[in-house]
């Protein structure tokens, strides 16, 4: 087992799983486009064309419908616009649907930067209930995990900056940090879930890769970084929110054990004291447990998140040989796995992983090409917000997990993915399907969280199949057998059986043809009970 190239047939079944995984849910037109390149080469140079950016343009910030203004970059006050207010709590909800909507783009390329910025997410996790969270730390934050997944910064500086960020650092108690009383929340973090991982205990308090001094001595040098609501623009090497209290780092020398060879990072004063954190990353990822522990997180988010002994053992070291060679930039990685032979193997990765309520929610309606309005308004905002209700239903509520660790899907043994599919998340999986299938009517509300009327939701099947067939991706309508082999051909990871594709054609009617032609509005009823039963069907959750 390694990671040789990919040298099979390149089919509708190999670019559907790259476009699958990598991206958010692909539309037909978009795989045939990528089967149409010819290669995994020239696939996966074009799809990962957005990585590998010094200096990316990112996605314009969200904006307040009423006018208001967002303050992403004002000093950070509670409800400061008036009339008419919008709360802090609305403008929060405003930047996590802003985000959602950057994973729907119709740029293919742009939602593989939101699926690493969503990898990101889940490996650097932030819960915004803890502590309360204020809104602008929060776009600030996701504005950073875009920076590393364009490539502006590889994974080593991404911690540098991570570690200074305004949403972790309250999420995780930086500004409670102090000379005279450490506080090792970040600190162990750093070292346990962010960077080189928690290997076997092999004694009290030693880790096999750090022990439970080299936390305290890590919280050490994190000590002076807090949050704060009145720095909102970048000073220095100081992000947005975020500053250095001098007075209140540790300034003595720290020695790490001898997991970190006994190095010692030099104690400083002053504003100086801030590049301490430089010093320890720099210590961190020097360690060959560093590259190795980033990889099974990657490999678990865009492989499988059990990983065999044989993946262990081959794969894994040759996907952190590839990130130490690049000095830890992502792009090289992902770039290696997703043109190897491994990466489809039909038994071990391809329709493997159950999807999560983001790809299965956010997917479905991203694939149907659903119109939700234009992008910031109190319909667009509405609608995602009704999606976003959808996932947290089904235990995937976006920057809330329920844990430091993230969700237990992509990190907790033995069961990892299969903690999506639950005596509870099973149904309401299929009842949300069912409204989306069927028209769901959605609140809307304006930035005073005032309902201003009501909408529907409801994805659009006739549009979706006259698509299809301008495009050329289905060849004749007319047929329901070939309709529906041709649909499963693009939405189901697997073959269906025999069995299921004439459960879903007779849905359609046997006088499908007819009916298509004549009757548009008995086309839509038919398509709607049709994709009641394949979105109920158990291959349809599988990617």
């Amino acid at each position: 087992m390694s990671l040789e190239k990919y040298t099979g047939t390149w089919s509708t079944q190999t670019a559907a799983h790259l476009l699958r995984r990598a991206s958010v849910f692909p539309n037909r037109q978009e795989v045939k486009t990528y089967l149409d390149l010819g290669s995994v080469d020239a696939a996966v140079d074009q799809l990962l064309g957005q990585m590998g950016q010094s200096t990316p343009t990112h996605p314009a910030p969200p904006l307040d419908p009423s006018g208001n203004a967002m303050g992403l970059d004002q000093v950070y006050t509670v409800d400061q616009d008036s009339p008419p207010p919008t709360s802090n709590d609305k403008r929060r909800e405003y930047v996590i649907s802003w985000w959602v909507r950057r994973m729907l783009d119709p740029d293919i390329q742009q939602t593989v930067i939101e699926k690493v910025t969503l990898w990101l997410h889940v490996h650097f996790t932030t819960i915004i209930s803890n502590n309360g969270m204020a809104f602008p730390f929060l776009y600030h934050q996701n504005k950073l995990y875009r920076s590393c997944a364009f490539g502006q910064y590889n994974l080593k500086e991404f911690s540098v900056r991570m570690s200074k960020d305004a949403a972790m650092l309250l999420f995780l108690d930086g500004g409670l940090n102090t000379k005279t009383r450490v506080n090792e929340n970040f600190g162990r973090e750093l070292l346990e879930l962010y960077t080189i991982g928690k290997g076997p205990q092999i004694a009290e308090g030693d880790y096999t890769t750090y022990t439970e001094d080299d936390v305290i001595t890590a919280a050490r040098v994190l000590t002076g970084f807090r949050h704060t609501y009145l720095e909102p623009t970048e000073r220095g090497t100081l992000p947005p929110f975020t500053e250095f209290r001098e007075g209140v780092h540790d300034t003595n020398n720290k020695t790490f054990s001898d997991k970190f060879n006994n190095q010692t990072i030099t104690g400083r004063s002053g504003a100086d004291g801030i590049n301490e954190l430089n010093d320890m990353i720099d210590m961190i990822f020097a360690q060959s447990a560093t590259a190795t522990y980033l990889c099974r997180s990657l490999y678990r988010f865009f492989v499988y998140p059990k990983i065999s002994d044989s993946v262990e053992q081959n794969i894994i070291p040759q996907m952190a040989s590839v990130m130490t060679a690049n000095n830890f930039a992502l792009k090289p990685v992902l770039d290696n796995l997703f043109k190897s032979a491994h990466f489809y193997e039909v038994a071990s990765s391809v329709g493997a992983i159950i999807k999560s309520p983001v790809d299965f929610i956010i997917g479905t309606v991203r694939h149907f090409g659903q119109n939700l309005g234009a992008a910031n308004t109190f319909e667009n905002y509405s609608f995602i917000n009704k999606l976003r209700r959808y996932c947290e239903e089904l235990q995937q509520k976006l920057y809330d997990p329920p844990e430091v660790a993230g969700w237990k899907a992509y990190h907790q043994s033995p069961i990892y993915h299969e903690d999506w599919i639950t005596t509870l998340t099973l149904p309401l999986r299929f009842c949300y399907s069912d409204e989306l299938s069927k028209g769901v009517s959605v609140q809307i509300f304006d930035n005073t969280n005032t309902e201003t009327g009501t909408q529907t939701l409801k994805l659009d099947a006739v549009t979706y199949i006259q698509n299809g067939v301008t495009n050329g991706n289905i060849t004749n309508v007319t047929s329901a057998v070939t309709l529906v082999q041709e649909l499963c051909d693009y939405l189901f990871p697997v073959k269906l059986s025999s069995e299921q594709l004439t459960a879903l054609s007779s849905a359609l009617g046997s006088d499908w043809g007819t009916v298509w032609q004549n009757d548009k509005a008995t086309a839509a009823t038919r398509l709607e009970t049709m994709l009641v039963t394949l979105f109920r069907l158990e291959e349809y959750h599988l990617y």
